[in-house]
C-alpha cells in the first residue's frame, strides 16, 4: 500500500529553462533519495501531465505488463503513456525540468496549476485547467454519488 498523500492545488509558473518548483507540501512527501526521481508523462485529460515518484511509476509499469498486447487499443494506450514518459530528477532547490515536448503536448506556456492527486501529481496549463473545470459535464455531487466509498 502506498504511503503517498499528495493533496492541494498550487499556482506556479514555469521558468525560461522549463523548470517548475514543486510546492513544499508535495516535496515533503518525497522524502527518500529514490523519490527524487520522478516520471512525467501525458495525463488523461487535455492540458494535463501526470507526475509519478519512480516507485509509483514501477507499479504502473507492472499493470501495463499484465495487459494483453494482442489488443490494438491497449497497444495504443501503452505507447501514448510510455513513449511520452520522461524521467527527471528533483534538484536541491525542489525544481524539475519538464522536457519541451511534454510542455508542448499539454499546451503549457507559463502559468500552471500543480495539483496533488493522492499517489501522483498533476501539472496543468492554467488555461486548460480553467477550461476543464468550466466544461466538466459531471458535477462533484454526481461523482460523489457514484464513487464515494
Amino acid at each position: 500500500m502506498s504511503s503517498y498523500r499528495f493533496v492541494g492545488t498550487y499556482e506556479h509558473t514555469i521558468d525560461d529553462k522549463g523548470r517548475i518548483s514543486i510546492p513544499v507540501k508535495i516535496r515533503e512527501a518525497l522524502t527518500t533519495k529514490a523519490n527524487r526521481t520522478l516520471v512525467i508523462t501525458r495525463g488523461y485529460d487535455k492540458g494535463c501531465l501526470f507526475v509519478y515518484p519512480l516507485d509509483q511509476w514501477e507499479i504502473i509499469l507492472e499493470k501495463l505488463r499484465a495487459l494483453p498486447t494482442t489488443q490494438k487499443k491497449i497497444r495504443a494506450f501503452v505507447r501514448e503513456l510510455t513513449y511520452n514518459a520522461a524521467e527527471v530528477m528533483l534538484d536541491k532547490l525542489g525544481r524539475v525540468n519538464i522536457p519541451q515536448r511534454l510542455l508542448d503536448l499539454a499546451e503549457v506556456k507559463k502559468d500552471i496549476i500543480i495539483g496533488g492527486a493522492v499517489e501522483r501529481i498533476e501539472i496543468w496549463s492554467a488555461d486548460k485547467f480553467q477550461t476543464y473545470k468550466e466544461e466538466s459535464e459531471i458535477s462533484f455531487e454526481e461523482l460523489a454519488e457514484d464513487i464515494l466509498l
